[in-house]
């Protein structure tokens, strides 16, 4: 047993090396055309599928009644046509490859290109669906299951969960696929070799019989060791790259917020995976299933195939130069444009499914619980733990001058003995007032900052939430000058308890996004959320989990939620699970480390729990 599994690997080794060149170069400029042109494609039908179903936004509550619905399916189904003839394609090429190592034949990819291109319409035209089906279901075995292994560092969001576990249909319906899909395999992974390769006048099906008679727990064992080598493998480097991220991100960024990034670049480590996988797992499984094909040809004397030497005659009345200069031109023309289709992706902060998307950490008041809030200097340390955002708040001197304050009074954060009023003093008497001390004597002499200082400070480095507490028409317009003036019309929002403050502006300048904030609520929610003075709505965290159905509302008219302000653990788990879109708190290193440890499994939880000290 072991002599045979050790042929068997040893040849599918050779036929890999044989003309490994070739199939690197394929493989590499073969998934760059999926990400050029096939990504984009299927990206297009999914928004599109969104567009149909009717909403901005696919929220947590809808995805399972977006995913069930017959546009969806109708969607979906495209989508798995369009994938399995990209799948199809490149398996005629490794077919035509992989008999010309066989046959010790050295070939570059042009001539690869060539001799494949006669090849694959064959199985359409002698299969028609089956060969659309065949390779979507070596797909759904040897590429999804095989990075398996590490997705299972990635949890599922608990809704979700949830349903698996309550829906026991749903469970066995998922096992019954997998064991029918695997049996299938084993039944008919021969049959694309015959229809690529084999003379047109054998009966695929019965070939096939032939080849697997007698062999079907040699080939299933087979698979099977070969996947699990190859999924250890893949776990293995994706824990190694973790590791060696762990190691940097301690040296570079300190204990206290080398956790907080990693789990920013998990996500990274996924998707390197990934590359690697999709470069190798197929060639590698087609080069199993093709040394079966042809050991059972041998075996039961087929005759081999039709010669590997086509001539590809040219279309009459067109010049094959020029033939070939429009085609450079228009794969160069559909690649370009492709190119910066994915870019925007990439720089995509939101996707239209509210399962895709992580919440955005918000730094309240600054990083205020490590620094005194609202000062410069809890906004710098906020940059540096890496919050997505940072929060203030604003009020007016007496002398109209922008202030960062929160409180109307100046007591509590500063050490004015007469706890006298923001708006009754001027800008001039708040500046000899000591914000620092107040916090901790290592932040003695800190000033009370003016807005324009937090925009200097921050232009062009990160975002805002600027709040504005009193409902002056003054401090509307100041605030709205200063960010067009440091052009953050983009990277700032306003927040505002006073819905006129809000309507004021958009009336100054209605591309500045604005965001309500909400205590409690009563009323018609629906209305307040369609209203166009309102892109967003922060809401207080214990009145959001009483009323999470407000997410849901919320996120379908395509706007987002934050929840305010949360720093427990417990807290932070909990609006992570229901689904915000954004974090308020004064922790933003525990809240990032709490809401992306959300999606990790438990195993890799305990790892990053013994490699990082959280408390």
């Amino acid at each position: 047993m072991a002599e045979r599994l050790k042929d068997t690997f040893g040849t599918v080794y050779r036929t890999l090396a044989f003309n490994f060149r070739t199939l690197a170069l394929f493989e590499i400029l073969y998934r760059a055309f999926g990400v050029l042109i096939i990504f984009p494609l299927v990206r297009w039908l999914f928004l599109l599928s969104i567009d149909v179903y009717g909403l901005p936004y696919v929220t947590n509550a809808l995805l399972v009644d977006y995913l069930t619905h017959p546009t969806t399916v109708l969607f979906v189904l495209v989508i798995l046509v369009v994938f399995s003839i990209y799948i199809l394609i490149e398996m005629v090429h490794l077919s035509v490859l992989f008999r010309l190592s066989k046959q010790g034949r050295k070939v570059p990819l042009g001539a690869l290109l060539r001799l494949s291109f006669a090849r694959i319409v064959r199985p359409l035209r002698r299969a028609h669906v089956v060969a659309v089906l065949l390779p979507l279901l070596f797909f759904v075995l040897v590429e999804t299951l095989q990075v398996a292994g590490v997705a299972a560092t990635v949890s599922l969001p608990p809704y979700l969960t949830q349903y698996i576990e309550e829906e026991l249909w749903l469970r066995l319906l998922t096992l019954g696929l997998l064991v029918g899909f695997f049996v299938l395999f084993i039944e008919f992974g021969h049959l694309l070799q015959v229809y690529i390769l084999g003379r047109e006048k054998d009966g695929s099906y019965r070939v096939v019989r032939r080849l697997i008679r007698g062999r079907r727990l040699r080939i299933a064992g087979e698979f099977a060791l070969l996947n699990v080598v190859i999924n250890l493998i893949l776990y293995a480097f994706y824990l190694l790259l973790i590791l060696l991220a762990s190691g940097f991100s301690l040296v570079t960024f300190g204990q206290d917020l080398a956790l907080g990034v990693l789990l920013t670049v998990l996500y990274v480590f996924y998707v390197i995976v990934g590359i690697v996988a999709a470069l190798t797992i197929v060639p590698i499984n087609y080069a199993l299933a093709f040394e079966w094909y042809d050991r059972g040809r041998e075996r039961h004397g087929i005759p081999e195939e039709t010669p590997l030497n086509p001539e590809l005659k040219p279309l009459r009345g067109v010049s094959r130069r020029w033939l070939k200069r429009a085609a450079v031109l228009g794969g160069v023309f559909l690649l370009v444009a492709n190119f910066f289709t994915v870019l925007g992706v990439i720089a995509e902060e939101r996707s239209p499914v509210a399962a895709l998307n992580d919440p955005d950490i918000i730094a309240h008041r600054g990083a205020s619980w490590d620094a005194p809030e609202n000062t410069l200097a809890a906004v710098e340390l906020a940059m540096e733990q890496r919050a997505d955002w940072i929060e203030f708040d604003v009020h007016e001197t007496a002398d109209g001058e922008a202030v960062v304050l929160h409180d109307y009074t100046l007591g509590r954060t500063t050490d004015d003995e007469g706890n006298r009023r923001v708006e009754d003093v001027t800008l001039e008497e708040i500046r000899e007032l000591d914000a620092g001390s107040w916090f901790d004597p290592a932040f003695e002499g800190e000033p009370v900052p003016t807005l324009e200082e937090v925009f200097e400070l921050t232009a062009g480095e990160t975002k805002l939430y600027v709040e504005l507490k009193p409902d002056k028409p003054s401090l509307t317009e100041t605030t709205v000058e200063l960010i067009e003036t440091y052009e953050m019309e983009e990277d700032a929002k306003v927040m505002s308890f006073h819905r006129d403050t809000l309507r004021d502006v958009k009336t100054l300048n209605e591309e500045i996004d604005t965001v309500l904030l909400m205590a409690t609520f009563f009323g018609d929610f629906s209305s307040v959320v369609r209203a166009p003075d309102f892109d967003h709505f922060a809401i207080e965290k214990h009145f959001l989990l009483t009323n999470d159905h407000y997410i849901d509302r919320v996120q379908s008219e395509g706007k987002t939620v934050q929840a305010w302000t949360v720093n427990s653990q417990r807290m932070l788990a909990n609006v992570t699970d229901a689904g915000v879109d954004g974090i308020i708190t004064d922790r933003p290193v525990l809240a990032r480390e709490i809401a992306y440890s959300q999606r990790t499994s438990d195993f890799l939880d305990e790892l990053l729990d013994r490699l990082f000290d959280r408390d």
